[in-house]
């Protein structure tokens, strides 16, 4: 990321054609809301099934006590499995932070799919640690 004469942050991204950006608003307060009311809607009518709800852009998902032990499962041993390798980790909840934002890795913390970083050398490292998970 860099910063242009004006003061405005720019994140430079190589070989994108024009038509492959997508600027992405922020949602509104209004959009929070209501997923929020509808995600606890479902969380309080959940059973041992899944319960997924659509809202305008948004999915939203009920999961079920098994599904949130394994969740905390695996966000434990990953949690583990990079201290243990000296890498410096955030715990945030639903996700966990590598060294100052390096990489994300969201829940379920199950696939490499889960972890998101536009370093692709850390990308592949830490997704090659889970995958040996």
């Amino acid at each position: 990321m860099i910063t242009n004469p004006e003061g405005k942050e720019l994140t430079l991204i190589p070989r994108l054609e024009e038509d492959e950006v997508e600027v992405v608003k922020p949602p509104s307060e209004e959009s929070v809301s209501l997923v929020e009311r509808v995600f606890q809607k479902l969380a309080s009518n959940s059973s041992s099934s899944d319960h997924k709800a659509t809202t305008g852009h948004f999915v939203v998902t009920a999961v079920t006590s098994d599904q949130l032990a394994t969740s905390h499962k695996n966000k434990g041993r990953l949690l583990e499995a990079l201290t243990s390798r000296r890498i410096a980790v955030r715990d945030e909840g639903d996700k966990i932070v590598v060294e100052g934002g390096a990489a994300t890795v969201r829940a379920p913390f199950a696939s490499p799919a889960d972890c998101r970083s536009s370093n692709t050398v850390v990308l592949e490292r830490i997704r090659r640690l889970m995958e040996e998970m």
